[in-house]
Formats: structure tokens, C-alpha cells, sequence
């Protein structure tokens, strides 16, 4: 997942599965997971954030955020100076800070430079952690669940019988069984439990209270998604639920990725990123709970920005006879 993000995002080459310890991986790592003091200043920064500025309070250490600028930077610099082009997010964004600079003589109405960083920061945050923590939550619920796996599976083989058994995108996009237990694992395990807003505008709540201007709301998706008003059998995995179009998602009730003008930057990246992970490991490989092992449900970290597995998840893997 670093490798593909790296290379959308930023256009560079990371190589990290032959160096895990690159200073990109590193970089994203210390992005994610925080320690315990830390968290609670980047809670305290988005809870209070006039406080937070005032107390020189960053939601990121400024090495961490001055390496992602010089990555930027640097990317800019040199398709600049050599004429490269590539089909990538990175690309569109400077297109837009060309367009806007060529047309308005400046670039003040369109996209600056920090602009452009923030938006490849955000892109790497929301297609790189959340995508690697949604496989292992979907495999961990697979392993305890062989008779979804087996289903998935069938899925797969299905649909690559149809396109020569090349997982290309139209293949990717067919495996509608697929899409139902990524679904699924999302409302179990959203790798985002709460979503941050301020209001724009006066709200009037249902009690009839108004919130003014200016207010920070905190929307517990993770409760939603684990209401039985919105979903029957709420802590039991059961894809099935997402395979009716239209009736299985409550109004407002499934938000892993947020909803509205300010959905998740990352989510179609994301989502075809996992689609394509998941199809590929259970065309190749079954799972397995290891013996004696208690790790179900999950054990959730409830110090990492990301709500996700707290410490290593252990599975037995399995190479398919005919793979």
C-alpha cells in the first residue's frame, strides 16, 4: 500500500517491500501512530483549535510535515524542469495550479503550492493506512467466517473466468461479493470511527436546539453502524446485508468514508486499492484462525488516530491447490 500510494500520490517509487525502514514508509508510520501524549494533543487540537494554535499545538511533528513538502516540492520541481507527465493524482493537481496561474496571471483563486501538499497529504493518509487496515480486518473476519471466504473466492474465480483471468478494472468492478464484504468489514471496523465537522451555518437539532456558526460536531459513525435500528444482528458479519442496492444502506447510517461535499478525498482510490488486494489473496490463498488463537473479535487500539487492530494480527495463510 505504501508503494501504490507513493507512486499516485506523490510520484515516487518507494520500494518498501525490499526496504521497509525508507524514510517514506517511516514518515506515514509516525503520521498514524502516535503516542499516547500526542494523541491526546492532536484531540485537544481538533476539539479546540483557536486554543491549539495559540499553544503551538501541530497536528503533525514539523519534520513529519516538512518532509512531505519537500516530497511535493521536489516532484513539482523536477516534471517541471524535465517535462514529465504522468497519469497520476500529483499530475492533476498541478495541472490545476498551471491552469489557474496561466489563466488569472497569478494562481490566488485556484490551487497554491500548500494546497497541493495538503491535498497529496490527505490523499496518502486516507488511501494508505485506512486501505492496509480494512484488508486485515476483512481477512480476520474471512478466517472466522470460511463459508463467506469460500463465497468471495467463488466470486473471484467467477469473474476472472469471464475476462481470461486477467484482474483488470472492469474484472475488479464485477466482483459485486467483493464489494459486499469490504462493506461489511467497513461498518465493523471503519477505520474512521468519528467524523469532525464545524457548521457553516444555524442548525436547528431535532429537539429543537440550534446550533450556531462556528461549532465543532463530532459524528459517532461507529455507533451508527452498530445501531439495530440501522442494521439487524449489528456485531455478526454478515455481507449479504450490502448485496440488496439501495436497501441496505440507512439514510446518514453507513459513513466510513463521510458523506456530502466533503467525502473522503481517497475513497474510490481506497476502495478499488482493497478490492484489488482482497480479490488477489483469495484467488491465490485461504485463511485460517491459527490454534488457540482469542483474537475475535478484534482488539481495538484506542490510542492510534486509525480504529484498527491493536498490536499484530496472526492468521494462518494457505496456498490454493490450483492457484
Amino acid at each position: 500500500m505504501t508503494d501504490v500510494i507513493g507512486s499516485c500520490a506523490f510520484g515516487i517509487e518507494c520500494n518498501s517491500l525490499d526496504n521497509p525502514d525508507s524514510r517514506f514508509r517511516l514518515m506515514g508510520k509516525r503520521m498514524i501512530n502516535l503516542p499516547k501524549l500526542k494523541a491526546l494533543k492532536v484531540f485537544f487540537a481538533m476539539m479546540f483549535r483557536r486554543q491549539a494554535r495559540a499553544l503551538g499545538i501541530r497536528f503533525n511533528d514539523k519534520d513529519v510535515s516538512d518532509f512531505f513538502f519537500s516530497v511535493v516540492r521536489d516532484t513539482i520541481r523536477y516534471r517541471e524542469d524535465n517535462g514529465i507527465r504522468r497519469n497520476d493524482f500529483m499530475q492533476l493537481l498541478i495541472d490545476m495550479m498551471r491552469k489557474d496561474q496561466s489563466e488569472t496571471g497569478v494562481g490566488d483563486d485556484g490551487l497554491t503550492f500548500e494546497e497541493i501538499a495538503a491535498q497529496a497529504f490527505v490523499f496518502f493518509f486516507a488511501g494508505f493506512e485506512t486501505s492496509a487496515t480494512t484488508m486485515t480486518c476483512a481477512l480476520h473476519l474471512l478466517a472466522n467466517h470460511p463459508a463467506e471466504q469460500e463465497k468471495g473466492r467463488q466470486c473471484v474465480r467467477e469473474v476472472l473466468a469471464k475476462h481470461d483471468g486477467q484482474l483488470t478494472y472492469e474484472a475488479i468492478m464485477e466482483m459485486e461479493y467483493i464489494e459486499c464484504i469490504i462493506n461489511e468489514t467497513l461498518r465493523l471496523y471503519p477505520p474512521v470511527a468519528t467524523l469532525h465537522r464545524i457548521t457553516t451555518q444555524p442548525y436547528r437539532l431535532p429537539n429543537g436546539k440550534v446550533l450556531p456558526t462556528g461549532v465543532g460536531v463530532i459524528i459517532p459513525n461507529l455507533a451508527f453502524q452498530h445501531d439495530s435500528t440501522n442494521f439487524p444482528e449489528p456485531f455478526q458479519f454478515l455481507p449479504t446485508r450490502f448485496a440488496e442496492k439501495g436497501e441496505s444502506k440507512p439514510n446518514f447510517g453507513f459513513l466510513p468514508f463521510g458523506e456530502g461535499p466533503r467525502i473522503c478525498i481517497g475513497m474510490r482510490f481506497g476502495l478499488l486499492q482493497t478490492r484489488l488486494g482482497l480479490a488477489m489473496l483469495l484467488r491465490h490463498y485461504r485463511f485460517r484462525v491459527p490454534e488457540g488463537a482469542t483474537n475475535h473479535p478484534l482488539k481495538i487500539d484506542p490510542i492510534n488516530l486509525i480504529h484498527g487492530p491493536a498490536g499484530e494480527v496472526w492468521l494462518d495463510v494457505e496456498r490454493n491447490a490450483d492457484a
